[in-house]
């Protein structure tokens, strides 16, 4: 993945927090995340090695995060 890529999506999601989007956010990613059958919170070494993403709860804390920043 490029870094430009990851850029795009670190600064799409926290446009979405800073719109008052976050709960939107998150029940997206739940809801993408369990029509995959995607594991909830994976081994982190795994994780880091075989995902390009980060794990659903890592994104869901991130995004709470920022939003109660933004408040």
């Amino acid at each position: 993945m490029s870094p430009s890529a990851a850029a795009t999506r670190i600064l799409s999601r926290r446009y979405g927090a800073d719109r008052g989007h976050a709960a939107k956010l998150q029940s997206g990613l739940v809801k993408i995340t369990f029509e995959n059958l995607g594991v909830l919170d994976p081994d982190p070494l795994y994780s880091t090695w075989h995902h390009s993403h980060p794990p659903l709860v890592q994104r869901l804390r991130a995004i709470e995060k920022h939003a109660k920043k933004t408040q």
